[in-house]
């Protein structure tokens, strides 16, 4: 949960909110994780940013059966393909990483 604080990207001064909207007390859920934070516990924060920027990366492709795979890389348009000579595919042999971290078809 704490990466989302040291990994984020500073907003620019043109699309911060106003300091009077803030106050020293405040309270964040995470959505999805089932974590929060509170102000008041954390006496390293200064500030709070909305819309954090999150790096999208797809898993490591799965590996097939009988295929080689290759691929260089796991950032959103990096390609797998899969070789499997003498074996007939019954799913796709090239998949793409897509920009919401899933890998194309089966």
């Amino acid at each position: 949960m704490y990466a989302w604080y040291d990994l984020s990207t500073p907003v620019p001064v043109s699309d911060s909110l106003p300091a009077a909207m803030f106050s020293n007390d405040y309270e964040i859920h995470h959505g999805g994780c089932g974590g929060y934070s509170i102000g008041t516990t954390e006496s390293d924060v200064t500030g709070v940013m909305i819309g954090q920027r999150f790096i999208i990366t797809c898993s490591e492709p799965d590996g097939v059966r009988d295929a080689t795979k290759t691929f260089d890389d796991v950032k959103p348009g990096s390609i797998v393909t899969y070789i499997n000579p003498g074996y007939t595919s019954s799913g796709d042999l090239v998949r793409t990483c897509t920009s919401t971290g899933g890998w194309s078809g089966v």
